[in-house]
């Protein structure tokens, strides 16, 4: 499991170790919470490989398929050497949402009531590539509904399944009610709350 906010920014390898560019987000279906492709921004040169054409001021971007990703350590590994990459580029790909878009959107019970802001996502990228959790940073209003202490030097932050997500759009509408929340926090393990 990785934090979407420890994937954006780490170099993405070929695997004749050339750099091919750097990770700038993941695309995901919010009905099934599964990421098809990362996105990177294309380090100059590398365009053609990827069949994308030379952008005169600004960076060329890509959807690499998850399914060629080898590992993700201090950097992304993909399966193939720079030469064969245009095979693991979606072309035209369409994201249907980005994660990092979603970054600040407000959560609200499903009554309305504001829980807080999204602060990141956990991305499963060894079983499946699901999202399976998203971070909340609490509002002051419901840290004491939700019993949520603020630790010195840390913000209020909790772990809610993104299967109890009813929607997203302007705002993320979860489909429980705070009461369920809490419950759900209540009977957590240690890593619901950070």
């Amino acid at each position: 499991m990785i934090n979407l906010q420890d994937l954006i920014g780490k170099e993405v390898m070929s695997a004749n170790a050339k750099l091919v560019g750097k990770v700038d987000g993941a695309a995901v279906d919010v009905k099934t919470w599964h990421v098809p492709a990362i996105s990177i921004t294309i380090s100059k040169g590398n365009e053609a490989f990827l069949n994308k054409k030379k952008k005169v001021i600004s960076s060329q971007g890509a959807f690499v398929k998850v399914e060629s990703i080898r590992s993700i350590k201090d950097h992304v590994m993909l399966s193939e050497d720079l030469e064969n990459m245009a095979n693991l580029i979606l072309e035209d790909f369409k994201a249907p949402v980005a994660l990092s878009d979603m970054m600040g959107d407000r959560v609200l019970c499903k009554a309305g009531r504001e829980i807080g802001t999204v602060y990141g996502f956990q991305v499963d990228n060894e079983g499946g590539w699901n999202v399976p959790y998203m971070e909340v940073l609490v509002d002051k209003a419901s840290m004491e509904e939700l019993n949520v202490k603020k630790k010195f030097g840390k913000k209020p932050i909790i772990v809610l399944r993104t299967s109890d997500i009813k929607n997203v759009a302007d705002v993320i509408l979860l489909d429980i009610e705070i009461e369920q929340v809490k419950q759900f926090l209540d009977n957590k393990p240690v890593a619901r709350v950070r």
